[in-house]
């Protein structure tokens, strides 16, 4: 989901999370605390504690940003399961608690959508941004392959492989079973099927 979860060992709850700009691909703590992150944006970063060995304010701001854009543009790619029309009233947000650290929900606010992201550390949703969509009516074209014909689809997912492999795309149509989609995807990859549900 994007997001760096620090465990608190005293009772098995998230203290902390921290959202990247692509998908978290490993995590590793070092002896002197900190903690190391590799990124599907290709970037590793060291988060600490100590002052000291902190980032310049300005570039751990430009990570806040990016990371936030992304989980932004992913709202507006169909990751949120709502169409925006039906997003819920923000006067429920306060009750409304996430089902995960990172899940990204999006609340009306009169005609503006906002896409928040919640932080179970905290119990609370942080904002992201302002949901733009896009016009229901506008496909995306797809130039094809063995498995996914040439044509137009809702929507063109970037589907994250890995440093070696890289990103691959995924058309699929709102009326389309989302498990065929992501089984079809499996096979055309020759990934492990154990892929599935995550695709």
């Amino acid at each position: 989901d994007c997001t760096l979860k620090v465990w608190a060992i005293s009772d098995s709850s998230i203290s902390q999370s921290i959202i990247h700009a692509g998908t978290v691909w490993q995590g590793a703590s070092v002896p002197n605390g900190d903690i190391v992150t590799a990124c599907g944006d290709m970037i590793v970063r060291v988060w600490t504690r100590d002052p000291e060995r902190m980032a310049a304010e300005a570039e751990r701001n430009t990570q806040k940003e990016m990371a936030e854009q992304a989980a932004l543009a992913a709202a507006q790619k169909g990751s949120s399961s709502v169409p925006m029309d039906t997003a819920t009233d923000i006067s429920q947000m306060p009750t409304t608690v996430g089902a995960k650290n990172g899940e990204i929900k999006c609340f009306k606010d009169g005609a503006t959508v906002f896409a928040f992201s919640w932080n179970a550390g905290a119990r609370s949703w942080d904002k992201i941004g302002e949901v733009v969509g896009q016009d229901p009516e506008s496909k995306k074209f797809y130039e094809g392959d063995d498995v996914f014909p040439r044509g137009e689809y809702d929507f063109i997912f970037d589907v994250d492989m890995g440093a070696g492999t890289g990103l691959k795309k995924l058309p699929y149509n709102k009326d389309q079973n989302p498990m065929v989609a992501a089984e079809a995807f499996v096979a055309r990859e020759q990934i492990n099927k154990s892929n599935t549900n995550e695709i």
